[in-house]
């Protein structure tokens, strides 16, 4: 009898290492496969945030220093890339009356979608990312905002053909210049310039205003979230206001 129960008790043994052995390893390979997924995507959103940098400085050759196109390679690896014209406006008043930017306000804006919570947005030379909804300025716009001066370069971007890719190879994204026009120039302020943008990045225009407001020309910086606005009241001597087209091209 004892050496039967000794038998089964090494069987059981065995069987409870062997158990202990599989899920360990499962656990392992589970817990790595994540940690190389996340590493995949952390890595896959560094390189579109390089690739959104060189776009925003090919933007500035055709919008500033007179380049009549300009290319820059993305690779969207599993995402998408768009023009996008939802919630993407501004509106500029100068002592209360609308000044008139051409077409509907609306400045577009191109868009990378991971597909997985992070999105990278350009819009009017600032550069934005975006993760599970809490948003982050990391390349700000050329505005001048200033107690003596205020100057707005506002890019206002076009589809030409298709709006919208996606895949896994790289796309060509082209930029051309569309026009340019002096919306006006060293115009005199009587009381204020009240700047109104229409944003899914509430939050992240908001800081970005928000630091001209101590001992700055900023008086008041006004957010909505539900309605995605975010309106700035500015006490300045003269401002400057410039409309850049640009039509864009997916390749």
């Amino acid at each position: 009898m004892c050496e039967k129960n000794r038998a089964q008790s090494e069987l059981l043994g065995f069987l409870l290492i062997f158990a202990m052995v599989v899920l360990i390893i499962a656990l392992v390979s589970a817990t790595g496969f994540v940690g190389f997924n996340n590493a995949q995507e952390y890595q896959r959103s560094a390189n579109a945030e390089g690739a959104f940098t060189a776009l925003a400085s090919n933007v500035d050759d055709v919008t500033r220093r007179g380049a009549p196109s300009r290319s820059t390679e993305l690779r969207i690896a599993d995402a998408s890339l768009s023009v996008e014209n939802e919630r993407s406006s501004v509106e500029v008043r100068l002592d209360g009356s609308k000044l008139d930017l051409g077409g509907n306000h609306e400045t577009g804006s191109i868009v990378y979608d991971s597909g997985t919570g992070t999105t990278i947005s350009y819009r009017s030379g600032a550069l934005i990312r975006e993760d599970d909804g809490n948003s982050l300025l990391f390349r700000e716009p050329d505005f001048v905002i200033t107690e003596e001066e205020v100057l707005l370069p506002i890019t206002h971007l076009s589809p030409d053909g298709t709006s919208e890719v996606g895949g896994t190879s790289g796309v060509d994204v082209w930029t051309l210049d569309s026009g340019t026009e002096v919306i006006t120039a060293d115009t005199p302020v009587a009381d204020n310039v009240t700047i109104v943008f229409e944003t899914p990045h509430v939050d992240a225009w908001t800081r970005y205003f928000e630091q001209f407001e101590d001992g700055g020309p900023v008086t008041k910086v006004s957010s909505d979230s539900e309605a995605g606005t975010v309106e700035v009241e500015i006490e300045t001597d003269r401002i400057s206001v410039i409309a850049h087209r640009v039509t864009t091209r997916f390749r």
